[in-house]
């Protein structure tokens, strides 16, 4: 029991022997790999089976409700409690809510200590919450406990009466909404403005262009995930909805399982209902938890669980040509409907997103890790059909074996193409600032912590570049993420984004090897071919100065040729007037970046949105390179407005 609580509380996984549950076929599967020495193949494995020094057989009744667990990370919150370590108290207590069975006397207990520890934090709202569901539990609540949660709901009350709504910016709410906002959406592509559309090339694949000229700062496209996992799903998440991905302190616990729990009743029913993401969960996320499985894995169970076992086997009856017959016509892309829309919200772009499998740079590595996921969508597939009632739903039993078949073929289909569609989602959190020359007010500042992993099945179809012109920007609540352009863009320019090395930060090499790495392909944008890297830009001290880097874009046809031993190129009197004037304008636009960062630190991000794309422009369309430092800084300062602005939506 102890090790049982260890393993709940600090969120790490367990080992297993699964040999008891699989049939022989799969044991020595996964003998297989084991014994293969390919660092791909053997973390993780999903058929590892292997013993450890704590092994003990998971099965679906491992982590059950069960009182016992619950009494005892109760008895670990309050412990936490008095060495006042609220945080680690509030996540005891919320996996004792996680593991009480539903209407007991244990629930409310859980409940009543995490009210008390929310509202000794400043959080009224929340505690006032746990207060009302410990009353509404009626007579399995204690009589002496109800008189307590009485007098913390009338101080909880009170404190919410004292708490000043107003706004710190005014209207910033609504202007940040914008952010998420289509003007002219358009009719083929579901979720997009009417100048964005899908384009195909051998080389590139599906991508996305603007068929006009486009200014920083434009919503390009809002795009919702078709599914997404929270990283820590499988270790106990206590802080995000299973649900909406919103953030929470006092999340309710799903019903059947203790390893989900959501903000509200709404995303509960939500997510278990006949539609819902978590309806076939239940019994086998501990067998997924013992297997140490990836959000690849779960991602793919959840795609078919969300499509259901009703659509999957009218799809497989129906062979329909738009899934099975793949087009390869520069003019045809695969996704659209037979009405010609391509949208999101529906299965057909999602099975078509593609893998790079095909690309990896080694026949050997092809030939070691190739055949692994077949056996890991062959599991699942059995894993479904013991461990859910996802086969059983349906009422046509004609042709099973071979529609267990296609559903294990679909979930193959998704272990390959998530890896290289899934977007990883982080959120901004306060950590101590170790600088020992900030002020006061900087003492806290604020880091980038992935939390999810989502597919998009728009924004999948944004390439990489290491220099992108457009930023993802996501609200926490349901992961809806809007592509906003960073740069000027001009007609048929393609939409990129990066997949996370940026050439301000990376050398070339070492990003060319990271994706090749994770996504198998060379990257040939702008900053890789000409080997753009962190120093790229910047000035040397031999350097005379911004007005060096500028005389290239403001030399026309009537110049003066160049002459050996000139120092400088000859100009025409127009370009010298427009040099002259640039140079005024670049120390307009420094002032302006020097004002916006002074805005940032201030908190004031919505109005450092609203000038910056203005001092983009003005880069963009008079020519400079993107590393051109007050271009490169403007960049980047707006890429940080961007994240900041909608870090509380």
């Amino acid at each position: 029991m102890d090790s049982l609580i260890s393993i709940i509380y600090s969120g790490k996984f367990t080992e297993s022997n699964l040999s008891q549950q699989l049939d022989d076929t799969f044991t020595r599967a996964a003998a297989k790999i084991q014994m293969n020495d390919n660092e791909h193949a053997v973390k993780p494995s999903v058929l590892k089976g292997s013993r450890g020094r704590n092994a003990h057989l998971i099965d679906e009744g491992t982590f059950i409700k069960s009182l016992e667990l619950s009494a005892r990370l109760r008895e670990k919150g309050n412990q936490l409690y008095q060495q006042r370590n609220g945080e680690a108290a509030l996540r005891a207590y919320s996996l004792a809510i996680a593991f009480a069975p539903n209407a007991t006397e244990e629930l409310c207990m859980a409940y009543a200590n995490r009210s008390a520890v929310l509202r000794e934090m400043g959080k009224a709202r929340e505690s006032l919450e746990d207060v009302e569901r410990v009353l509404k539990q009626g007579s399995v609540c204690p009589g002496n406990l109800k008189d307590k949660l009485l007098e913390r709901k009338g101080k909880c009350e009170a404190m919410l009466k004292e708490v000043d709504v107003t706004a710190s910016e005014p209207d910033s709410t609504s202007s940040v909404e914008k952010l998420f906002q289509l003007q002219t959406p358009g009719s083929k592509v579901a979720n997009a403005e009417s100048f964005v559309e899908i384009r195909y090339n051998k080389q590139k694949g599906r991508h996305l262009i603007v068929t006009d000229e486009v200014p920083a700062g434009t919503v390009l496209l809002v795009d919702k995930p078709f599914v997404s996992v929270l990283n820590k799903l499988l270790v106990w998440e206590t802080e995000h909805c299973h649900n909406c991905s919103k953030y929470m302190l006092n999340g309710i616990p799903c019903l059947k399982c203790s390893f989900a729990m959501f903000c509200s009743e709404a995303c509960h029913q939500t997510a278990c209902n006949n539609n819902g993401i978590h309806r076939y969960e239940h019994s086998y996320l501990p067998i997924l938890h013992a297997l140490q499985c990836s959000h690849a894995v779960i991602q793919s169970l959840r795609i078919i669980a969300l499509v259901g076992p009703t659509a999957l086997y009218k799809l497989f009856k129906s062979q329909d040509p738009l899934y099975f017959n793949p087009k390869h016509e520069i003019d045809d892309v695969n996704g659209y409907d037979k009405g010609g829309v391509y949208d999101g919200k529906t299965y057909l772009p999602v099975y078509h997103l593609i893998s790079h499998v095909q690309h990896s740079a080694s026949l050997e590595r092809d030939f070691q890790t190739g055949w692994m996921n077949p056996l890991r969508a062959l599991f699942l597939k059995e894993l479904l059909k013991r461990y859910s009632s996802f086969f059983s739903d349906l009422t046509s039993k004609e042709d099973m074996s071979q529609f267990e078949d296609f559903i294990a073929a679909l979930i193959l289909q998704h272990l390959e193409n998530i890896k290289f569609n899934a977007i990883s989602l982080s959120k901004l959190m306060s950590v101590p600032n170790t600088d020992p020359q900030e002020t006061t007010q900087q003492q806290q500042q604020l880091k980038s912590v992935a939390f999810a992993a989502a597919v998009y099945p728009l924004i999948s179809l944004c390439n990489h570049s290491c220099d992108p012109n457009c930023a993802p920007v996501k609200k926490s609540k349901h992961l809806v993420t809007s592509i906003i352009s960073l740069q000027h863009l001009k007609k048929g320019d393609e939409l990129f984004i990066t997949y996370k090395p940026l050439y301000t930060q990376m050398r070339t090499s070492d990003r060319q090897k990271f994706l090749v790495d994770n996504y198998q392909f060379i990257c040939n944008c702008n900053a890789c071919e000409g080997n753009w890297g962190p120093e790229t830009g910047q000035l040397s001290p031999e350097s005379e100065g911004v007005g060096t880097l500028i005389l290239e874009s403001t030399r026309c046809e009537s110049c003066p040729p160049a002459v050996v031993g000139d120092k400088k190129p000859r100009q025409c009197q127009d370009c010298i007037l427009k040099d002259i004037n640039l140079g005024k304008e670049i120390q307009k636009m420094e002032t302006e970046l020097f004002e916006c960062h002074d805005l940032m630190k201030q908190g004031k991000f919505t109005e450092c949105v609203a000038r910056l794309p203005k001092i983009v422009d003005f880069f963009g369309t008079n020519g400079f390179p993107s590393h051109f430092p007050l271009y490169s800084i403007a960049l980047e300062l707006f890429k940080r407005t961007l994240t900041h602005s909608v870090a509380n939506l």
